[in-house]
């Protein structure tokens, strides 16, 4: 896996545990009552998912590129003969 693709994966898989805790904190502040900060630990969350949607679109951009650029290393160079369409 090319190191790009990599830091990007342990890239969203932070930003998961950073919305996994921010929805634990919310779930926190609602029960004791705090339901501002509730709501604003919600915000937050709705901003960090987001983020992490444009994170997954980027990567599996980033992902179609390098299986198109590993085709292409793969596939054997055109043979031009010469020939022209309706020649035969």
């Amino acid at each position: 896996v090319p190191e790009e693709i990599d830091e990007n994966y342990a890239t969203i898989e932070d930003r998961m545990i950073g919305v996994r805790q921010l929805i634990k904190d919310a779930s926190e502040n609602a029960r004791e009552g705090r339901y501002i900060d509730s709501v604003e630990l919600l915000e937050k969350t709705r901003q960090a998912l987001s983020m992490l949607d444009q994170n997954l679109e980027e990567l599996q951009s980033l992902c179609i590129s390098y299986d198109q650029i590993r085709l292409a290393q793969h596939m054997p160079p055109q043979q031009n003969t010469g020939a022209m369409e309706g020649d035969e």
